[in-house]
C-alpha cells in the first residue's frame, strides 16, 4: 500500500462516513485562523462595524500570544465581513504585552464617520511593570488615536476594554477600560475608567468596594439604562463577597453622574458572577437598555456548570436565567449582546461555555438566547477536542446581508495552523448548517484529519472547505454522498457511515510535510453545491500505511442546504 490506496481501501473509504452525537451547528459564514502555533486567536472577538465602508459589517479578533513584535507581544486582526480579507493587523509594542487580550468595537471615537476599535494589552510596561494599556485604533486608516495606561505597576489595565457609547453626549464615542488589579481601596480592588473620544480625558473613574474584588475584570457600554438621554456603563467584580465569598457582582453606573444605578449580586459563594458583563440592547422594548452578566462558576446544574442572566434596565429584575447543561461547562464565561438574530424586533444575547463537551472534551459551545422569550435560537459547538469555543463571543451585525444579525465566537484552542493557533468563527442562524458526526479514525501518529466548511451552504452556491490532514506525502480523498447508515469496521476501531449509492469522489492534491499531525498542513478548496435544498454528507480519507486500518479519516460532516 505504500504511496497508494488499494482497491479494497477505496471500497472501504467510499463507504465510510463517521457518526457523531453532536448537536447541529449552524452555518459558518467565515472562519479566521491564527497564523502559527500558540497565537490563541479568538481570545477576544467582536463585530467591528463597517470599517471599510463597503456596506457589510466587519469583524475583529485578538491573538494575545502572537509574536509579531517579540514573544507574546500580541495582535489584533480586523477582517472584511464581505469576503474575509484581512483589513488591518495591529501588533503589541514589545514582548509580553499581550495585545488582544481584550478587543472590542469602540464606535466612532473621532467622529469621522468610520467605526473604530479598542484593544487591551494588560502586561504592557510603559508606566510600570504590567501596568497595562488600552489602545484605540482608527477604523479609517489604522492609526493609533489614543493609548491609555494603567496608573501604576501591576494594574493590568486593558484586561478588559470596550466602547462606552457617547457618555458626555458630545458626538464622539467614548471608551471604557478595566484595571482589575488596581488598588484604590486595597490590593486588587480594581477600577475602570471611561475616556473621552474627544481628547482622551478621564470622564469617569469607577472603583471596587474593597480589596480582592477584581472590579473591572469585565467592562462594557450599557446603553441608556435609565432613559435619561445619556449612555451608561457596566463593570463586573467577580470576587466581590456581597452574597458570600467570591459570589461576585456587576454594577451599572450612570454616564451622566457616575452614580451607581444597580448592583447585581451572585447567588452564592464561589459563583464569580460578573466575570463577564455586557450591555444587552433593548431586550423587552420598554425604553430602557438591558444588561447581561455571567457567573461561570455557578453550580445550578452541577459544579461550575455556569449561568448567565438578562437583567432589566427598567427595574433591575432578572428577566431570564440561563444555566449550563452539565458540571464543568463554565457557561457564562463570556456574554455579549447579539443584535436581533431572529429579526423579531427584540434584542438577543449570546453566551459562551468554553468547557462544554458536546462535540469533544472542552470543544466549547456558544449559545444565542432570545431576548423575547429566552428560547435557544442558535447553539454552536467547537469542531474538536480542546478548541474552547465560546471563550469570547460578540455581535457581528448582518454579515451576509440576509436581514438577520449574525454572531462571532472565539476558539483560542483551535489548531488549524498548529496547537492553539486559535480561530474566530462567524455564525448565521439562518443559512444552511454543517454538523459533525463521529470522532474520526486516527492515523499512525494519532492525528485525526479535520474537515470544515467556511461559508453559508445555499442552493446552487459554493463553500470553501478546509482539510487539515496531518500526514505528509499522502493522497487525500473527499467523499460526498446523499445518504448514510452506521456500521463498525476494523474490528470496531471505527464506526463509519456506509453511503448508498456510491458517492462522488474528489481527489485532492498531494500534500507534503511531516507525519502524525506534526506540522499538519491545511488545504482550502471550493465545493460547488447542488441547486436543490437538502442534505449531503462528506468525509476526508488519507492514505496512511502505518495506521491500523491503512488509512485515517476525518469525522463525517452532514451539510444542510437551505
Amino acid at each position: 500500500m505504500s504511496g497508494q490506496i488499494t482497491r479494497a481501501l477505496i471500497r472501504a473509504a467510499l463507504a465510510s462516513f463517521l457518526l457523531c452525537g453532536a448537536a447541529r451547528a449552524q452555518g459558518v459564514l467565515h472562519a479566521f485562523h491564527g497564523d502559527t502555533s500558540g497565537d490563541s486567536l479568538g481570545t477576544a472577538v467582536d463585530g467591528a462595524g463597517d470599517v471599510d465602508q463597503d456596506g457589510f459589517p466587519d469583524l475583529l479578533a485578538g491573538a494575545p500570544y502572537d509574536d509579531l513584535n517579540g514573544a507574546d507581544s500580541g495582535s489584533v486582526m480586523v477582517y472584511s465581513g464581505l469576503n474575509g480579507a484581512l483589513l488591518f493587523v495591529f501588533a503589541g509594542d514589545a514582548a509580553g504585552d499581550r495585545l488582544g487580550s481584550a478587543a472590542r468595537s469602540a464606535g466612532d471615537v473621532n467622529n469621522d464617520g468610520v467605526p473604530d476599535l479598542v484593544a487591551g494589552a494588560p502586561l504592557d510596561d510603559d508606566n510600570g511593570t504590567s501596568c497595562g494599556s488600552a489602545r484605540v485604533y482608527s477604523g479609517l486608516d489604522g492609526s493609533v488615536l489614543f493609548t491609555f495606561h494603567g496608573d501604576s505597576a501591576g494594574d493590568e489595565c486593558g484586561r478588559s476594554a470596550a466602547g462606552a457609547g457617547d457618555i458626555n453626549n458630545d458626538g464622539f464615542a467614548d471608551v471604557i477600560a478595566g484595571a482589575h488589579l488596581d488598588a484604590p481601596a486595597g490590593a486588587a480592588t480594581g477600577s475602570a475608567r471611561v475616556f473621552s473620544g474627544n481628547g482622551g480625558s478621564v470622564l469617569l473613574f469607577l472603583a471596587g468596594d474593597s480589596a480582592g474584588d477584581w472590579f473591572g475584570r469585565s467592562v462594557s457600554g450599557a446603553g441608556d439604562v435609565n432613559a435619561d438621554g445619556r449612555d451608561d456603563v457596566i463593570a463586573g467584580a467577580p470576587f466581590d463577597d456581597n452574597s458570600g465569598t467570591n459570589s461576585g457582582s456587576a454594577r451599572v453606573f450612570s454616564g451622566l453622574t457616575g452614580a451607581p444605578l444597580y448592583t447585581f449580586n451572585g447567588d452564592g459563594a464561589g459563583d464569580l458572577f460578573g466575570f463577564s458583563a455586557s450591555g444587552a440592547g433593548h431586550v423587552n422594548q420598554d425604553g430602557c437598555a438591558d444588561l447581561v452578566a455571567g457567573a461561570y462558576a455557578d453550580d445550578n446544574m452541577g459544579t461550575d456548570s455556569g449561568s448567565a442572566r438578562i437583567l432589566s434596565g427598567q427595574n433591575g429584575s432578572v428577566r431570564n436565567m440561563f444555566n449550563g447543561d452539565t458540571a464543568g461547562d463554565e457557561f457564562g464565561c463570556s456574554v455579549s449582546a447579539a443584535g436581533d438574530v431572529n429579526a423579531d424586533g427584540f434584542a438577543d444575547v449570546i453566551a459562551g461555555a468554553h468547557r462544554d463537551d458536546d462535540n469533544g472534551f472542552n470543544c466549547g459551545t456558544a449559545r444565542v438566547l432570545s431576548g423575547q422569550d429566552g428560547s435557544i435560537l442558535l447553539s454552536v459547538a467547537g469542531t474538536t477536542n480542546g478548541e474552547f469555543l465560546g471563550c469570547a463571543v460578540g455581535a457581528a451585525g448582518d454579515v451576509n446581508g440576509d436581514g438577520f444579525d449574525d454572531v462571532i465566537g472565539g476558539a483560542y484552542g483551535a489548531r488549524v495552523n498548529g496547537a492553539s493557533s486559535g480561530a474566530a468563527r462567524v455564525f448565521s442562524a439562518t443559512c444552511g448548517s454543517a454538523a459533525g458526526y463521529g470522532s474520526g479514525c486516527a492515523g499512525s501518529g494519532g492525528f485525526i484529519p479535520q474537515i470544515a466548511l467556511a461559508g453559508c451552504p445555499t442552493p446552487g452556491g459554493s463553500v470553501t472547505f478546509s482539510l487539515d490532514q496531518g500526514l505528509g506525502g499522502a493522497l487525500s480523498l473527499l467523499f460526498v454522498s446523499a445518504s448514510q447508515a452506521s456500521i463498525p469496521i476494523g474490528g470496531g476501531v471505527c464506526t463509519v457511515n456506509v453511503s448508498m449509492p456510491i458517492p462522488i469522489v474528489l481527489a485532492l492534491p498531494l500534500l507534503s510535510g511531516s507525519g502524525g499531525g506534526a506540522g499538519a498542513l491545511a488545504l482550502d478548496a471550493v465545493l460547488p453545491l447542488p441547486s436543490a435544498l437538502g442534505t449531503f454528507v462528506m468525509q476526508a480519507v488519507v492514505c496512511d500505511p502505518g495506521a491500523a486500518l491503512g488509512f485515517s479519516a476525518s469525522a463525517g460532516l452532514e451539510v444542510e442546504i437551505r
